[in-house]
């Protein structure tokens, strides 16, 4: 399959189950499951993360030449090899992602990367001429001691200090959110839906602006409240998103009262269709998570009770997701636009109803 392709591939059964917990799928059609291509995009990033800091702490030129008779050859390990191959794929990961900020990592390797590519072409399978190759091995030992200099410098330092404060603000309070939720009600009823837009409408991913995204967002919750009236809806959390093949697209936690409403499946039906149908007017489409609550490595929707912590473990690990993908890639929306959002902490010291809890511990997560 082709880098630049936006179609949508089909994974193996372990991808699926991995795609669905990361939020990277698609859409369910019959028994299979389509992953986005921006899947794969993520997975890069983590890896060429890794790999600066690999080849940041390296002590070694990566790069050597080997004579061979009136033949040169490009001499490297894997880490070289990983080098190479990362040099030619800004183009590429920027294609899918081109609302977006990679992390400091990321962004300076692909800094650092620009008078290399600007000189000397992908040489693909065959390698670079015999006649090039000593000025190659030059330019790429040179590029990698340019980003180490970057990321030791006093300026990078703060730039991933800041960006980390960012990237964990967010996720420090969803999670601080959920257990005051759970402070202030025995059980929750969570349902989960990711809202898009149909594929003739986000067609090359340009027929929708934030403009009209944030409309419809503001006037979704405006609808969710209507529907769940009389205190049943407890709270909510968003958390926008855009990639080349889907364009605009959210995903939604939505927290009713468990002493009050059951059936979270037919719940998170109408709750689409409020999206689908009043909101966006039949160019908006949904899916229900809780009706594919299987397919979860760990499932943190449906009823939980307070006392649940395993299933409270679960649900914070689910909304962190997020968050978390900030950390690798986080869009950049103009004028300062959300990306993230949440209901109203509950009330502090709020009476609660019924029998007294036999614990008051609060699930662990890593953060």
């Amino acid at each position: 399959m082709s880098d630049k392709t936006s179609k949508a591939c089909e994974w193996s059964r372990e991808g699926v189950i991995e795609g669905l917990h990361d939020g990277c799928y698609d859409y369910f059609e019959g028994d299979y499951v389509y992953v986005c291509p921006e899947r794969t995009v993520c997975a890069h990033l983590v890896r060429l993360e890794r790999l600066v800091k690999e080849v940041v702490a390296c002590g070694q030129e990566l790069f050597k030449v080997k004579a061979k008779g009136w033949n040169r050859y490009l001499i490297y390990d894997a880490l070289g090899r990983d080098v190479l191959r990362f040099i030619w794929r800004e183009e590429w990961m920027r294609y899918h992602y081109p609302l977006h900020r990679f992390s400091p990592h990321v962004e300076a390797f692909f800094r650092c990367s620009i008078a290399f590519r600007q000189k000397y072409c992908d040489p693909g399978v065959s390698g670079y001429p015999s006649e090039d190759v000593c000025c190659v091995a030059e330019a790429l030992n040179g590029m990698i001691e340019d980003l180490k200099k970057v990321v030791s410098s006093d300026n990078f330092k703060s730039e991933i200090s800041q960006h980390n404060r960012s990237s964990n603000k967010n996720r420090r309070s969803i999670v601080k959110y959920i257990n005051a939720l759970f402070d202030s009600k025995s059980r929750l009823l969570v349902v989960r839906v990711d809202l898009g837009y149909e594929a003739r409408t986000k067609r090359n991913g340009g027929d929708v602006s934030y403009a009209q995204a944030k409309e419809h967002r503001e006037e979704f919750f405006k609808e969710l409240k209507k529907l769940f009236p009389k205190g049943d809806l407890v709270g909510y959390c968003w958390k926008l998103e855009f990639g080349i093949s889907k364009s605009y697209h959210y995903h939604v936690m939505v927290f009713l009262d468990g002493a009050k409403r059951r059936e979270d499946v037919s719940l998170g039906r109408l709750i689409g269709e409020i999206w689908q149908e009043s909101v966006t007017l039949g160019k908006g489409v949904y899916f229900n998570c809780n009706s594919k609550k299987s397919a979860y490595r760990s499932c943190g929707i449906g009823m939980i009770n307070h006392g649940e912590l395993e299933k409270r473990e679960s649900l914070l690990k689910a909304a962190t997701y997020l968050t978390k993908q900030d950390v690798y890639i986080k869009i950049a929306l103009d004028g300062g636009g959300r990306c993230f959002g949440r209901g109203e902490l509950p009330k502090v010291g709020s009476v609660r109803k019924g029998r007294p809890r036999k614990s008051a511990a609060k699930p662990k997560i890593t953060m």
